[in-house]
């Protein structure tokens, strides 16, 4: 995949993503809202080890699905602008991130991942997380991976093995092979580093002020929506 249409949305989005993650494993018993495979993981070990905090993690997977269903089913069903898609989705997003936060702040501290403040607090996570997800996935077709950084570093180790390859003579100097494979090399790594960015300053500021700091994603979040907003106007305008 490439990110040539759009090269600074996925960071903005990889650093929320990684900062929203960090909060969930830290403040949410080893949860995770976005990396389900690290959610079903988990899962899968506090079942063999009969750690309580496996209901938690099958609350998160189960609504993950169920939500995920919902975000698809209303993003096929969208019958405004198409270009205002992703500037409502990406609000959205950000006013689910603020509700994460409130319901946090409402139930923290939380003491036990199977308690009922852990599981509403997690729900509502996943609400905000997995339309995330839905937005790269189904909305964001051209873009760098935003919570999952495998795709990153696989396509940032294509695009070096290509770019060195082409520096050899295997492609044409300034052709488009060669253009898209420095591209690769410059890019994918700079998702990673905001992705990274975000789970430092997530936990950081999680560990000093609790869930309060999701206002940090929640606003970085707005910020990608007004950005795409204004973006596909420009290109609407003649």
């Amino acid at each position: 995949m490439t990110a040539r249409r759009d090269t600074l949305l996925p960071l903005i989005l990889a650093f929320a993503a990684g900062y929203v993650e960090a909060i969930c494993f830290i403040g949410l018993f080893r949860t995770f809202a976005t990396f389900i495979t690290g959610t079903l993981m988990v899962l899968v070990i506090e079942l063999v080890e009969s750690e309580p905090g496996y209901l938690n993690k099958a609350v998160v997977f189960f609504s993950f699905f169920a939500c995920t269903l919902l975000w698809v089913v209303l993003c096929r069903a969208w019958s405004g602008a198409a270009a205002l898609r992703v500037p409502v989705a990406l609000f959205t997003e950000a006013l689910l991130i603020l509700l994460f936060m409130a319901l946090g702040m409402e139930f923290e501290p939380l003491t036990h991942a199977a308690s009922l403040g852990t599981l509403i607090v997690s729900v509502a996570a996943v609400f905000a997380m997995s339309l995330h997800s839905t937005i790269f996935f189904v909305l964001l077709k051209n873009t760098a991976p935003t919570h999952f950084m495998t795709g990153n570093l696989t396509n940032f180790t294509v695009g070096l093995v290509d770019m060195l390859r082409a520096r050899r003579g295997s492609a044409a100097a300034g052709s488009e092979a060669q253009d898209q494979a420095a591209f690769n090399a410059w890019h994918f790594p700079s998702v990673i580093s905001a992705f990274v960015v975000g789970v430092g300053l997530g936990a950081a500021g999680f560990e000093a002020y609790g869930f309060v700091v999701l206002a940090v994603p929640a606003l970085a979040v707005g910020a990608a929506a007004f950005y795409r907003y204004r973006r596909e106007l420009a290109a609407d305008t003649p």
